[in-house]
């Protein structure tokens, strides 16, 4: 676990420091829409948050991305659990009791 190397960023400032952190080419990382992320990116991390340009979504046309189908998806997670988004305790208490 790392402390976000620039706080108050959302998810980019965590991207970014488990980018700074993981000794591989590849990492992966919890958030399902951003699975699969190469340091190659932190360069582009950074010009975002120079820019103060905190939103993610901004990310996606500033490096390669492979879209994956909701097909591929359910052949491995075919209730689709894997995107469940939870924020707060009580989302977390909603999904455990059914």
């Amino acid at each position: 676990m790392e402390q976000d190397i620039i706080k108050g960023l959302g998810p980019l400032g965590g991207i970014y420091t488990a980018l700074q952190a993981i000794p591989t080419e590849y990492g992966f990382f919890v958030a399902c829409d951003m699975p699969f992320l190469s340091p190659a990116c932190l360069p582009e991390v950074e010009r975002l948050i120079r820019n103060r340009q905190y939103q993610t979504i901004r990310f996606f046309d500033r490096v390669s991305v492979r879209y994956v189908d909701e097909y591929e998806v359910r052949k491995l997670d075919p209730s689709l659990r894997s995107f469940l988004n939870i924020n707060r305790p009580e989302d977390l208490a909603r999904i455990s009791h059914g």
